[in-house]
């Protein structure tokens, strides 16, 4: 089976993408790790608010889950030069899944900003379940699931 070459995400929970250190820290990432692709989960703003920011740094719009108010949000973003073919197979408002490919070689990804309400995942957590039955090939899952596995990972509230 044959991998993606020279591809790379870079994922964020960001917690508000029109905070001026948060784009500074962006900037600082991508200078350092050139991804080819960004992922900002929990962006609480509409993406338009912010589009000239991003094509000033090169990255276009892939696909947006816009924030609900100041909640949640998810953009999709890729590298205006990459060479890879993006399209999106899947999305809801607490997911988006989509290949990447290159030549022969077409790779999977779910980016995730699950609710922070426990009601709300078990849904979602059966989602995926049956979206991974339409997978084939490598599938990568990452973002922020908001699932606390240990008491000391929580601040505030009731495990």
């Amino acid at each position: 089976m044959e991998v993606l070459t020279d591809t790379t995400l870079l994922s964020w929970n960001i917690r508000g993408a029109q905070n001026n250190n948060a784009r500074r820290h962006m900037k600082d990432l991508i200078r350092k790790h050139r991804p080819s692709f960004l992922v900002i989960l929990e962006t609480r703003v509409l993406f338009a608010r912010l589009a000239t920011f991003w094509t000033n740094i090169g990255y276009t719009m892939v696909h947006i889950v816009e924030a609900s108010g100041h909640s949640g949000g998810i953009w999709l973003l890729k590298h205006s030069v990459d060479p890879t073919t993006t399209t999106i197979t899947d999305g809801n408002q607490y997911s988006i899944t989509f290949t990447i490919s290159q030549g022969n070689t077409t790779t999977t990804c779910t980016c995730v900003y699950a609710s922070p309400n426990a009601t709300l995942r078990s849904p979602f957590w059966t989602y995926l379940s049956n979206l991974s039955q339409t997978i084939t090939g490598p599938w990568m899952l990452i973002g922020d699931f908001n699932e606390t596995i240990l008491p000391s990972d929580q601040r505030g509230g009731h495990l």
